[in-house]
């Protein structure tokens, strides 16, 4: 996303890294302790992914079908 697509350095990274912390969560899936640093780090991403993420496209308006057509192309679907 930060090669091909204009999105900010803030919502990539700290998308990676709430996946990390998912992942650690996972280790002992399905026991998931709750009051673990792992599992209170990986929400506090989420939520500060998620509120990255709200502020960006609140922001920048990409047309619906400038998205469908992105689809389009990358899935194959498209004739061009």
């Amino acid at each position: 996303m930060i090669l091909f697509e204009d999105m900010p350095w803030s919502l990539t990274i700290c998308g990676i890294l709430a996946q990390l912390m998912h992942l650690l969560v996972m280790k002992t899936f399905p026991v998931v302790e709750m009051s673990s640093p792992s599992f209170i780090i990986a929400l506090v991403l989420l939520v500060a992914n998620h509120y990255f993420a709200f502020s960006h496209f609140g922001a920048v308006f990409y047309p619906f079908v400038e998205v469908g057509q992105e689809a389009m192309h990358y899935s194959g679907l498209d004739k061009n």
